[in-house]
């Protein structure tokens, strides 16, 4: 297949997609081309969106290909968008942290950290596939344990965990106290799946 042919393929998946689509995927259906193919493509429409002066580009979020809008854009996009995005409470923004940076990590962990009985939280957060539960512990009550989901990178327009601030750069931009969200440095990132 020709590269402008391609170009209007993968245009149309990504356009018609409701979730990333990895490289993987993308090859499958368009029938065997190369993940690094793939990848110039992306870039070379990427630069054509650019220099055409368009209002959106593909990013790789979650693991895969997605369009999304500028970020100037956002106050038109606000209005468009009947059902806006729930937000997050403190409560959930602060376990989705603790999560983050710390999972997979059981309740009581969890509680242990914010100081407070996180069922609910937990339930929410759940509910919403925010975080999803990655096994059980293996101590006595065998205790469920929470990490990040797919969902999460994509709530947060992220490619992959790691790429989430390290506490030493919160605690540098003076975005987060230390007393608020007990993080120790040297934290471990694990990756949401």
């Amino acid at each position: 297949m020709r590269d402008e042919e391609l170009k209007q393929v993968i245009e149309a998946l990504l356009f018609a997609a409701t979730s990333p689509l990895s490289s993987q995927k993308l090859s499958d259906l368009v029938g065997g081309i190369k993940s690094n193919r793939i990848g110039r493509i992306v870039a070379e429409l990427n630069t054509e969106y650019q220099k055409g002066g368009r209002g959106f580009r593909i990013q790789e979020i979650a693991g895969g290909y997605q369009f999304y809008t500028l970020p100037h854009l956002a106050p038109w996009i606000e209005r468009l968008v009947a059902e806006k995005r729930r937000k997050l409470s403190r409560q959930a923004l602060e376990t989705l942290a603790i999560i983050a940076y710390k999972g997979p990590i059981n309740r009581l962990q969890i509680e242990a950290i914010r100081g407070v009985c996180s069922d609910g939280v937990l339930k929410t957060l759940l509910e919403r596939g925010l975080i999803q539960i990655k096994g059980r512990e293996k101590s006595l009550g065998r205790p469920f344990l929470y990490g990040t989901s797919k969902a999460f990178l994509r709530y947060f327009g992220l490619r992959r965990l790691s790429d989430l601030p390290g506490w030493k750069e919160f605690s540098d931009r003076g975005q987060v106290e230390a007393k608020q969200i007990s993080i120790p440095h040297g934290h471990s990132l694990q990756e949401g799946g």
